[in-house]
């Protein structure tokens, strides 16, 4: 198996009080010139209500199916930006009556790879008003390419982001790719966007710094992201330097 993969994966690992992580295979991401191997991570929730949240979920597994109904009813389903989407019609397809949330562009994107889809909804600045309660919400725009959902679950302080920091280790990843991963900005500890997605904010400067401004104001203490090392310590600190490339735009 490879190195990138986070064991064990379909798995539910609990990080803090009502929320879980899943780690998953590797999928090979197109680059254009070559295929790029990437770990998968999926991060789920449990509302106050008793219902769960699952933020890009990863390949649905008997297992991990199991898994998730003893924790309780899936309500909502989130694909976050235009590349975290390939699974979200079979989460729905086996949790009936559950509402899967996406950021725009998902449905051309899955038309041009096709990929099946299931879309109750695209996410605006206003989604998910009703969860408050539980959850800091911000649709991190100013990409050319795509926005990015970004949530703040508030009883454990978890600040869930996916491409807008990559975080992998070297110990992970090997030193070839470990050298090549540093020239785009995306090895620990010092994680960040990659270099590819940081230039598609090159004209959307002041709506990324708009964005930024809010998700500042949040209370989180640990970093959750869907490709590489989780922050659990100094996290204000590690935030602030990783999105340091935004004052610069």
């Amino acid at each position: 198996m490879s190195s990138f993969i986070y064991e064990p994966i379909n798995t539910l690992k609990q990080l803090g009080e009502d929320i879980w992580i899943c780690d998953g295979d590797v999928v090979h991401m197109d680059m254009k010139v070559c295929k790029v191997p990437f770990p998968t991570r999926m991060v789920v929730l449990k509302l106050s209500n008793g219902e769960l949240f699952v933020h890009s979920p990863i390949n649905l597994t008997d297992s991990l199916a199991a898994q998730i109904k003893s924790l309780g009813n899936v309500k909502y389903i989130v694909a976050p930006n235009k590349i975290h989407y390939t699974y979200i019609k079979q989460w729905a397809d086996y949790f009936k009556g559950i509402s899967v949330y996406a950021v725009e562009g998902i449905k051309e994107r899955a038309k041009d790879q096709n990929i099946p889809v299931k879309i109750d909804e695209v996410l605006t600045h206003d989604s998910f008003s009703e969860l408050s309660e539980d959850l800091d919400y911000c649709l991190f725009k100013g990409s050319s390419f795509m926005d990015e959902a970004v949530f703040n679950h508030k009883k454990s302080k978890t600040l869930i982001v996916v491409d807008l920091i990559e975080n992998f280790e070297k110990e992970k990843i090997g030193l070839f790719k470990y050298l090549i991963f540093k020239i785009v900005g995306i090895t620990a500890p010092n994680g960040k966007a990659p270099k590819d997605l940081r230039l598609t904010f090159k004209n959307g400067g002041t709506s990324a710094r708009k964005s930024l401004s809010v998700i500042k104001e949040w209370s989180f203490d640990k970093i959750v992201m869907a490709h590489g090392k989780i922050v659990k310590e100094n996290a204000r600190y590690f935030f602030k330097r990783s999105f340091s490339w935004v004052d610069k735009i």
